[in-house]
């Protein structure tokens, strides 16, 4: 491990409080002293390489040591918040209490590892953490005929069989189901909505099969997989109803069990977003942002250690701006929208390198699409160039395809009527190479390609505007096709050149129709 550079990068993660406990116990031992100022020249001047490192600390005499102080200081920093988070969750608990048993098991102190054995055997068994109980199982197994407790007989190293058997098969299951979640989960974020009957017959066989497992869900964690994987393939082929069945049990096996939160914040935060978007899809607003407001909520069920991790935080504030957005311009609240951008780009600009890239992409989007939407065009670029310059490969390919739609859309605005032919023969190329140019897609590839170039006044293109509106309409009702309308709303925007209004009216006049 390249402890050199990594030490500043982790020192630099910490939070103000896990580095004042550094501080103390680091402070705690003389012969650390140098590597406490090695951290505290890290950490308080936000020195972020060796050359400034070793000009600061030249007159200290350690800094021939320097490289070797770090590597102590990067192991000293992990086993330093080993100990800061070891009370976090449960988990974290239970596997401290593993390393005690082993260290009063080697001190020959039986009847206090029975004890805690005990203890730590309830905790695992209450959160369903199994991997720890084969460890667990390993200590009792142990004790057999060195504690006065229990006898040493082939009764009692069969029940450990059973009990360890029992795990294992468990362990087994729900490696399954992780698998099966993983798979899921990959298929919709790579995919984003099936478009063809290929792609739905794959996803029905694995829902199928999904489905056949339900009996071997018996934990909490496999249930909650098997609920995911069920909601990541119908929310990828467009079942949204069955979709929010599915998600609601995930979100409804926490409760409000501040123990099930406390150990698995994420997948509760994962799940929330989820519904929002099984929501946005069913147009059902309102719901969802009452789980926004579910979703804000959540740090009053974490302990005190987890509301001050900066990533929990990260995430829930990444979902909330994201989700919010989305919901705003999908019902053409222009002027919340507008309210709400400036924070959003600044969250953006001060989190860009931990947000992850296939969010970073869904912000950029959101962002291209509300300057879009309110005609700013140098601003929808500037978004436009951040996507095309970072792996879109690790998008949706819905994203992909609506971005290349919307870049031809803005060129067509703005009046580059010289660029769009070569422009509209690159994006056409683009989607074929990559084999995602459905009926969608070549409807309007072939509109601008053989009737919009060619058009010269307002009332021509009026005409053409309504005859595509009228083919995108049949081609709506679709199965297949239908995902191709979420991205962004292609009739609206059809509206907005027909009816000469702003394409942010158009939007909202369609939301409140359908109202």
């Amino acid at each position: 491990m390249n402890y050199s550079g990594n030490v500043y990068l982790l020192i630099k993660a910490l939070t103000k409080a896990e580095r004042r406990y550094f501080s103390l116990q680091a402070g705690f031992n003389r012969e650390n002293s140098h590597l406490l100022q090695v951290f505290e020249a890290i950490s308080r001047r936000g020195l972020e390489d060796d050359a400034r490192l070793k000009e600061w600390l030249k007159d200290s005499g350690f800094v021939g040591h320097l490289d070797v102080l770090k590597v102590h200081l990067y192991q000293l920093i992990l086993s330093s918040m080993r100990a800061y988070h070891k009370n976090r969750n449960k988990q974290r608990e239970i596997r401290a209490m593993i390393d005690d048993l082993h260290f009063l098991y080697e001190k020959s102190l039986y009847s206090q590892c029975r004890k805690l054995l005990d203890k730590a055997i309830a905790a695992a068994n209450e959160i369903g953490y199994y991997a720890a109980l084969v460890d667990l199982l390993d200590v009792e197994r142990m004790l057999l005929g060195v504690e006065h407790l229990q006898q040493y007989n082939e009764i009692g190293i069969n029940q450990i069989l059973q009990k360890e058997i029992l795990v294992v098969n468990t362990l087994q299951s729900e490696a399954e189901f992780k698998h099966l979640g993983t798979m899921s989960g990959f298929l919709n974020k790579r995919y984003g909505h099936a478009r063809s009957p290929e792609d739905f017959e794959a996803l029905s066989s694995f829902t199928t099969q999904t489905k056949q497992m339900a009996d071997k869900a018996t934990t909490i964690r496999s249930k909650r997989l098997w609920n995911y994987s069920l909601m990541a393939f119908t929310l990828t082929t467009g079942n949204y109803e069955e979709a929010l069945l599915y998600n609601a049990a995930i979100i409804e096996s926490y409760g409000d069990n501040q123990i099930l939160i406390r150990e698995n914040p994420i997948g509760l935060i994962s799940a929330i977003g989820n519904q929002i978007i099984i929501c946005i899809r069913l147009k059902k607003y309102n719901d969802a942002l009452r789980l926004l407001n579910k979703l804000h909520d959540i740090p009053q069920h974490l302990s005190k250690s987890q509301r001050r991790s900066k990533e929990l935080i990260l995430r829930i504030r990444l979902n909330e701006l994201n989700y919010r957005m989305g919901i705003y311009l999908e019902c053409g609240w222009m002027q919340l929208a507008g309210n709400y951008i400036n924070e959003f780009e600044q969250f953006i600009a001060l989190n860009i390198k931990v947000i992850p890239g296939h969010r970073l992409n869904e912000m950029y989007f959101s962002a291209l699409y509300y300057y879009f939407i309110i005609g700013d065009f140098n601003k929808a670029f500037v978004y436009l160039q951040l996507l095309e310059s970072g792996n879109l490969q690790n998008s949706k390919a819905d994203l992909f395809n609506s971005l290349q739609i919307i870049k031809l859309l803005m060129h067509y605005d703005l009046g580059n009527k010289h660029l769009l032919p070569y422009l509209v023969r690159s994006v056409y190329r683009m989607l074929l190479h990559v084999d995602q140019l459905y009926t969608f897609e070549h409807t309007l590839i072939r509109f601008m390609r053989k009737n919009l170039i060619h058009v010269t006044d307002k009332k021509s293109a009026k005409k053409q505007f309504i005859r595509l509106k009228n083919e995108l309409n049949k081609i709506q009702t679709d199965q297949y096709e239908q995902h191709a309308f979420i991205m962004f709303d292609i009739i609206a925007w059809l509206d907005s050149k027909i009816h000469e209004k702003p394409y942010g009216q158009a939007i909202a006049d369609i939301h409140t129709n359908n109202q």
